[in-house]
């Protein structure tokens, strides 16, 4: 007996746990969600961050402009909220986000749908147990709550805390009789909006404080599956027994040895490509969101993921799970530290350029038939240069450059990314919007 009390005790120890733990809100099936609200899109990218660990006094400003007292089961500091980042190649569509928001007969699940600017296009409940639920999940319903903006959801405080909704300008659907869910609905909104402003900072650049913070901005890719395949023991061949077309684009490594180039048509097949250069183990990788090529010395076994950190794709450890930034040269996630050096000389430039520059260079000649990668994911936003030096991070705007060959240097590392992705990376680096290079 003293014995099954014991097993009783800790049942229910563990499902009072679970009760208190802290509940996110995702898309449960979001690649047919998200193509549903975004017909054109290509990828996405999913990011779960938390007040706890990226801005602890937002969570008590998120009590305050709610104006009451926040839910000790679905709002709590560490608390995760999803946010989709919604892509058409190179373009932004927009972003998806939502929360649980506690109702009358449970929690409802409340997506907000928000374009390239932040306009609101669209409300999605996707949990509900009103007995009126299918009013409340209706098209029109959702595209009503949709006219207004998302922004204007906090104001209507009177309504959602008061039950004071006279000012409101969308009628609740029940005609009153399910009232208390239609406020929630309205609070959930104005949490969102909230939410978009300290927390989840769609269309800007989040910037991390701490390892904890960046590694809850590892968001995974979705609606795509970039290829993960590795060439070894490669070979290199002369440039003048290839044929390159002149406007092709080409990772050119300028050294001091031999230098080497790559083309993007292989690193789209093989991102990943190891090879011995002065005696020494190098590893190119090559992130296709990014359009970001670094090289690094080391004989770590390294793949690449789908999980994107600020653009760039991470590399990762199969032995121990670690994730590792190619553009940090560190681990970012995981218990194991690695730490690369990067190459200095690393560019991505038109093959004309490459040949110009380095008319000795190598090939690297691909051991399989280059193949067609499923649809990858292409830089979003302004693409910058990105020059690193063990004292400084500086960029220079693509857009500005007049006169490629002079961004090609041996002196110091170089890899193109986008400016989201360089002001998130490198918050305190210098951005130059001419051109400048010295």
């Amino acid at each position: 007996m003293r014995s099954l009390m014991l097993i009783w005790m800790g049942l229910m120890m563990t499902q009072w746990n679970v009760a208190l733990a802290a509940v996110g809100c995702s898309l449960r099936n979001p690649d047919a969600d998200i193509r549903r609200f975004f017909p054109t899109m290509t990828d996405y990218s999913i990011h779960l961050v938390t007040f706890e660990n990226q801005n602890p006094t937002g969570h008590a400003e998120l009590g305050q402009k709610l104006g009451g007292a926040l839910d000790p089961v679905y709002e709590q500091a560490d608390t995760p909220y999803t946010l989709y980042v919604v892509n058409q190649r190179n373009q932004r569509l927009g972003y998806v986000f939502g929360t649980n928001q506690r109702g009358k007969y449970s929690n409802i699940q409340v997506i907000a749908v928000v374009d390239s600017m932040l306009d609101l296009q669209r409300v999605y409940l996707q949990k509900i147990r009103s007995p009126l639920f299918e009013v409340f999940q209706s098209d029109s319903f959702g595209l009503e709550m949709a006219s207004l903006s998302l922004s204007s959801y906090p104001s209507y405080q009177d309504c959602f805390q008061h039950a004071s909704c006279d000012a409101f300008p969308v009628q609740d659907p029940t005609n009153g009789s399910e009232s208390e869910d239609f406020r929630a609905i309205i609070r959930a909104l104005a949490k969102l909006h909230i939410l978009s402003e300290t927390l989840l900072l769609p269309g800007k650049s989040p910037t991390a404080t701490s390892r904890r913070a960046m590694a809850e901005w590892i968001g995974n890719v979705g609606g795509i599956e970039p290829s993960r395949l590795v060439a070894r023991a490669v070979n290199f061949v002369p440039l003048d027994s290839v044929t390159l077309h002149p406007n092709e684009s080409v990772v050119l490594w300028q050294n001091n040895i031999e230098s080497r180039i790559f083309r993007l048509s292989d690193l789209q097949s093989t991102p990943i490509v190891t090879f011995e250069h002065a005696g020494q183990s190098q590893l190119l990788a090559w992130s296709d969101s990014s359009q970001t090529a670094t090289i690094h010395p080391t004989d770590h076994d390294l793949r690449l993921t789908s999980d994107l950190l600020f653009g760039v794709r991470l590399l990762y450890e199969p032995a121990t799970g670690s994730r590792v930034s190619p553009i940090l040269g560190e681990t970012v996630y995981g218990g194991s530290h690695i730490s690369l050096d990067l190459q200095p000389g690393v560019g991505v430039v038109p093959a004309e350029l490459a040949m110009r520059l380095a008319p000795s260079a190598v090939v690297f000649d691909a051991l399989t038939p280059v193949t067609t990668p499923p649809l990858a994911a292409e830089p979003v936003g302004p693409v910058v240069l990105v020059r690193r030096t063990s004292h400084s991070v500086e960029a220079w705007m693509a857009s500005s450059l007049r006169d490629e060959s002079d961004v090609i240097s041996r002196d110091h590392v170089q890899f193109w990314m986008t400016l989201e992705g360089f002001r998130s990376t490198f918050p305190k680096g210098t951005l130059h919007p001419t051109p400048g290079l010295e």
